[in-house]
């Protein structure tokens, strides 16, 4: 084969690889999208539910719609926390870092698909002092934690308007299958998210100071 066909196949090749490259980014940069306006639109929800309004009609004072904001709250069976249930999901709250900029809904359980929804409680409690939240590294949720840093300010508000506030105590990166290593902590709150590749864990472990 000539050299010019031979350069001619590898650019083919490598323009292949470049657009197949774009569309991976542009398939991941529209779920990031949309996993952003969906956590938006469960806080919005929230706030409205405590306003006693519709998110949709707040400005007009309108009763919330019996389905997407009805709301139900757990408090009496042992590892459970507070729960409302919008737009068919159960939260137990609100994440805040001032520093980063992260400001999430909490979802009480944890699934892959959930995930793609909001940031999700992975095990734990808060009055157990053993919390624990995953959330996807999307850039519209916990890709941000990767830069919280030693003595930052972390607030989770619970769906009761409970609001309890930590420090971020240490930032380790684990691998798994440390699950162990993850879970069997002293600390009151963990937050982590995979790291590109998925191959290992963000976390960040913090300690209550309220």
């Amino acid at each position: 084969m000539r050299a010019k066909s031979v350069g001619k196949l590898l650019t083919a090749a490598g323009l292949v690889m470049v657009f197949a490259a774009a569309g991976i980014y542009a398939v991941y940069d529209r779920a990031d999208r949309d996993a952003g306006d969906s956590a938006q639109e469960l806080l919005d929800a929230l706030d409205a539910a405590d306003s006693g309004t519709s998110a949709d009609n707040a400005d007009s004072g309108a009763d919330a719609d019996a389905d997407a904001y009805s709301y139900v709250e757990a408090v009496s069976a042992a590892g459970e926390m507070p729960q409302k249930t919008l737009k068919g999901y159960a939260l137990i709250g609100e994440i805040i870092i001032p520093s980063v900029g992260i400001d999430l809904p909490v979802l009480n359980d944890w699934s892959y698909n959930l995930l793609k929804i909001a940031p999700c409680r992975y095990s734990g409690t808060v009055e157990d002092g053993n919390l624990i939240i995953l959330g996807h590294n999307y850039r519209s949720h916990f890709t941000p934690l990767k830069n919280v840093a030693v003595g930052d300010e972390v607030r989770f508000t619970d769906v009761n308007g409970m609001t309890y506030t930590y420090r971020v105590d240490e930032i380790e990166t684990l691998y798994k299958t440390q699950l162990d290593d993850l879970t069997i902590t002293d600390y009151d709150l963990t937050l982590f998210t995979c790291t590109t590749g998925g191959q290992s864990r963000f976390v960040a472990r913090c300690s209550r100071t309220d």
